[in-house]
């Protein structure tokens, strides 16, 4: 995707949207009633279809350290000292139209952003800009079917509203071709069931981990299936005034594993909303040797090498086998929210995160955050004359950010 594509995309549905204001297409005998559907859909001459345009554009500054740090060099990356600048546009519409066998919608969301402020890229070149399709599906009824989020993430309402709310998880917010169905009834109770085939384009293709002798164990890391079996994810919420239980398991065909969340919500008042929410993974973590971090000698024959964990299965990608999660919301004002994070993994990574954000107007939103992590995982193994351990071991880091967001 280019600029070129997604301004001809915006102008396409501009169009589309000025052909209904002024009647481009002539007189309609009947004019469809799209309230229904929710606000901002309008009806779509000549067809039985409505149609609702929506779309984001952001820019965010930050600076700090890196706490998305996967390796040692990260640590010491040459744009970490600078300014780092992200614009991001999205795009998008929905339809609806009612058919025999219930109401059918499509979704189709495109997003581009610009990464050239030197911490995400090479300012000034155009392979900053990146392009992608982020949401593209069909649903029919409680049915769904296409590109979307893993239900896995989205089914207990991810971390928070943080810029960094994935640090323990860098999977989760990975998308997936799936079919998913829903089930809901009015008392609040709702059911999952969804197959997905999982994607691989932020994939690690093997690991290791260290047998009681010191030995590397490797594995062929996958983050999508390679046979007709499917993953396989499931859950269960139930949703009332006060708050309310989710949970969701899904089982890894590659691996032969699983992973499961459970989350709790409370309401206190109308003022103040918590929640907490723990995780738990049957795989073990596997890991790669950290070149960046070299050989050091600690003491005349006795060196030291580096590793870092690789990403696994695209559930339960936390370090450990548990990883727990709380976080609280205080609403000021109806346009001022505080939200606050904190997270810990069985491998000793602690985050923190804090977020205030400010509605200028009610499609205006100024947003602010500062992340915090410390990286505890001394995973490793000790020989006779060297050992080896996490690069990331001991290490922290602090990012703060300011982002203006414009949604329609």
């Amino acid at each position: 995707m280019n600029r070129k594509n997604l301004i001809s995309f915006a102008l396409f549905f501009l169009m589309l949207s000025e052909a209904s204001a002024f009647d481009f297409f002539g007189k309609e005998p009947v004019v469809r009633d799209c309230k229904a559907y929710g606000p901002g859909y309008f009806y779509i001459p000549g067809t039985e279809i409505c149609m609702h345009i929506f779309g984001e554009v952001s820019s965010e500054l930050r600076g700090g350290g890196p706490v998305e740090a996967k390796q040692y060099e990260d640590l010491n990356h040459k744009n970490r000292h600078t300014l780092g600048w992200i614009t991001d546009a999205k795009i998008g519409s929905s339809t609806a139209m009612e058919t025999d066998f219930g109401t059918l919608r499509t979704v189709l969301e495109l997003e581009s952003n610009w990464t050239g402020g030197a911490e995400l890229g090479n300012a000034g070149s155009d392979s900053d800009m990146k392009g992608e399709l982020k949401a593209g599906y069909i649903q029919l009824g409680g049915l769904q079917f296409g590109l979307d989020a893993s239900a896995f993430q989205t089914w207990t309402n991810g971390f928070g509203n943080f810029a960094y709310d994935d640090l323990l998880t860098p999977l989760s917010s990975m998308r997936t071709n799936a079919l998913t169905y829903v089930f809901s009834v009015k008392n609040g109770f709702s059911a999952l069931l969804s197959l997905a085939q999982g994607a691989n384009y932020q994939a690690s293709s093997h690991g290791f981990r260290f047998n009681d002798q010191g030995k590397e164990i490797e594995r062929e890391l996958r983050q999508q299936i390679d046979s007709y079996i499917p993953y396989i994810v499931v859950g269960a919420k139930y949703g009332q005034d006060w708050g309310g239980f989710s949970s969701v398991a899904a089982y890894d065909s590659y691996y032969s594993e699983w992973a499961g969340k459970v989350r709790l919500d409370g309401k206190i008042n109308d003022q103040v909303a918590l929640w907490v929410m723990a995780g738990y993974k049957s795989m073990d973590d596997y890991y790669a040797e950290d070149k960046s971090y070299g050989h050091r000698e600690l003491h005349p024959g006795f060196d030291r090498t580096g590793i870092y964990r690789q990403f696994n299965s695209i559930y339960g990608d936390w370090g450990g086998h548990w990883a727990l999660w709380a976080g609280s919301q205080y609403v000021f004002t109806p346009k001022s929210t505080l939200d606050f994070q904190i997270s810990l993994e069985e491998a000793k990574t602690f985050v923190t995160s804090a977020s205030l954000s400010h509605k200028l107007s009610p499609s205006l939103e100024l947003s602010s955050g500062l992340s915090y992590i410390s990286w505890g995982n001394n995973y490793g193994y000790t020989y006779e004359d060297h050992d080896v351990i996490n690069s990331l071991y001991g290490k922290d880091a602090v990012r703060g950010m300011i982002k203006l967001i414009h949604s329609f």
